[in-house]
């Protein structure tokens, strides 16, 4: 797949997906994973490495939106625990063997790996430590793997745009495009409306995104809306909207522990799985498909 992805704005980023030819159909394929929090004991990495092995072989983009990494144990962290590091992290360089580990493990994935944005515990990272782990994360991947992937924000948007060779004429432009609208997701758990009440907000506040998705929360919920716009040429349409939260790789259920103690319920292992298809009809124009599917 040959793919550019850069920061056009500072919460704006464009992934450029150049076709070799000029098909009347294209398929784009994105696969976002949940909170990964790799570096925790209670990480389900097995499963973790099935979706990204699938995301693979299905030529899909992997897009994460923070909580790559755990990072709470560190010397002077509050929410540190004996129970909460693995052994190959447990030394004095512990930020920069996260890191490591990260990529050792996980590195086979760098090629499809487009983009990586920051959660809590990151930013956390940076405001008590002064070092940016996804930055130096990416950074690695970049150099070492060849690979696309860069840093984004906490929030922001994505474009995805399809080109076509810019010597093959076209009168429907040289690109399709698909606008995400992520954000890694604040607040608490909650358990029965698992969040989608805080994305019916943003979709209040947030315009032109075909898709909303969030994290955070360690639940996965997917609920289709729909918006009136309008369009340039004065005509009213009814879009759809994707409101997607992805859930978390970390199993907190556990006989003792932090999330036991606030009476969390056990946590989703899901991560959500984009096809949009985009198609030229005969009577002009563009038409997109999507499909939301999760794996568990």
């Amino acid at each position: 797949m040959n793919i550019k992805v850069e920061r056009i704005d500072k919460m704006v980023h464009r992934v450029q997906v150049f076709l070799d030819n000029q098909p009347r159909n294209h398929t784009l394929k994105l696969f976002f994973p949940g909170d990964i929090h790799h570096d925790n004991p209670k990480c389900v990495r097995p499963k973790l490495h099935e979706h990204l092995q699938r995301a693979v072989d299905e030529d899909a983009l992997i897009i994460s939106i923070g909580d790559q990494f755990c990072l709470m144990e560190g010397k002077y962290d509050p929410r540190r625990s004996k129970e909460g590091i693995r052994p190959e992290n447990n030394y004095e360089n512990y930020i920069d063997r996260v890191i490591k580990n990260f990529d050792e493990d996980l590195g086979k994935y760098a090629k499809n790996w487009a983009f990586m944005g920051y959660g809590n515990h990151e930013t956390n990272i940076v405001s008590r430590l002064h070092t940016d782990p996804i930055e130096r994360l990416c950074e690695r991947w970049r150099l070492k793997h060849n690979s696309p992937v860069v840093p984004g924000n906490y929030q922001g948007y994505i474009l995805f745009d399809i080109m076509f060779p810019k010597d093959t004429p076209s009168k429907y432009g040289t690109r399709f495009r698909y606008v995400v609208w992520y954000h890694h997701g604040g607040g608490s758990s909650a358990p029965v409306t698992d969040g989608i009440i805080n994305m019916k907000r943003q979709k209040v506040w947030v315009e032109g995104a075909d898709l909303l998705i969030n994290g955070h929360k360690h639940t996965a919920i997917y609920k289709p809306e729909r918006i009136i716009t309008i369009n340039s040429r004065g005509t009213i349409q009814n879009k759809k909207v994707d409101l997607v939260r992805i859930a978390s790789y970390k199993d907190e259920f556990q006989p003792f522990g932090w999330a036991v103690e606030k009476q969390f319920k056990p946590s989703s292992i899901d991560s959500a799985f984009i096809e949009v298809d985009f198609h030229r009809a005969q009577k002009g124009g563009i038409e997109m498909n999507r499909r939301v599917s999760y794996w568990d």
